[in-house]
């Protein structure tokens, strides 16, 4: 067994206390008070400490308390353990699109109102912090950061509608770096991305999601749309990033949530470090047993 100081520069404070210590067995103080009105000859006959040992002087109750004290407080340790420093290593971003091709009403009752209860469920999920929520036409936008209340993007999905943007189109591929820098802004070093869209994702789009795939996203896609065969685009763009192409229905979105914890654990396991145990608290007690005896008064006048 090996001992280790996690803040060995309080033990400097030992040495002004070892110093007080021996200045006190030098003199041969004695804390009483009958010093003052006694003749020494007569005091040394009535003191009971006459022939007790330099160290039981009460004077070093305080100096032995505040040296256990400089040892709790630099962190003495015995032994390392393992620390799991996983903490939500893959954040969720949900990016929607508000393109006027989300007003159409091949799926009940609209497109746009489907993808707000797709977020709904998502949001409704258990462990699904953090999350954050951007939407995007010809320009992204942020309408919540990453955060771990969710009941702050449920109250700001209501308002969300393609008359929000002040512009029109669909740019998904600036959507995905604007998410990407968003969650690296947070100190992540990566996430997964989950992209609600009506419209195929074009050959920038499938692009940049290659290259976030290689730097650690995981990027999904949900078609907001009626069901057909025709999805080459968006499986493209699932295969280049990594991801999926999710139904459009509610069992999907946790499905997906299965699939990212996953990756999250498979990061977290691997996200241990090892550090010393502090056991300073060990001796803070000895520290208050030392101080005990000072509240008796016969003890402090030495007699």
């Amino acid at each position: 067994m090996s001992v280790h100081f996690i803040r060995i520069w309080f033990l400097l404070g030992l040495i002004p206390t070892i110093m007080c210590m021996l200045y006190i067995k030098k003199r041969r103080f004695v804390a009483s008070s009958w010093q003052a009105v006694c003749d020494p000859n007569l005091l040394n006959a009535l003191l009971k400490q006459k022939n007790t040992p330099w160290f039981y002087n009460p004077l070093y109750l305080p100096l032995w308390a505040l040296f256990f004290v400089f040892i709790a407080a630099s962190g003495p340790a015995f032994n390392k353990i393992l620390v799991n420093t996983y903490k939500a290593p893959y954040p969720k971003m949900i990016l929607v699109s508000l393109s006027k091709s989300m007003l159409a009403q091949d799926v009940s009752p609209s497109r746009m109102i489907r993808a707000k209860f797709i977020i709904q469920d998502l949001l409704n999920s258990p462990n699904i912090e953090p999350v954050g929520l951007l939407a995007y036409t010809s320009e992204p936008f942020s309408v919540s950061p990453l955060t771990d209340d969710t009941a702050t993007i449920k109250a700001l999905l209501p308002s969300l509608d393609t008359d929000t943007p002040p512009v029109d189109g669909e740019n998904l591929a600036a959507a995905l770096l604007y998410a990407a820098k968003t969650i690296q802004q947070a100190n992540f070093k990566a996430g997964s991305i989950l992209v609600l869209t009506s419209t195929p994702p074009d050959d920038d789009a499938i692009a940049t999601a290659a290259d976030l795939s290689k730097q650690g996203f995981n990027i999904s896609i949900m078609p907001i749309k009626r069901p057909t065969k025709s999805l080459k685009s968006f499986n493209l763009f699932a295969k280049a990033s990594n991801g999926y192409v999710l139904p459009l229905a509610k069992a999907q979105i946790q499905n997906w949530l299965k699939k990212t914890a996953i990756n999250s654990n498979l990061i977290a396991d691997s996200r241990y470090l090892t550090k010393w145990e502090d056991r300073g608290r060990l001796f803070i007690l000895p520290a208050i047993l030392l101080l005990l005896p000072l509240f008796q008064r016969a003890r402090l006048q030495g007699i």
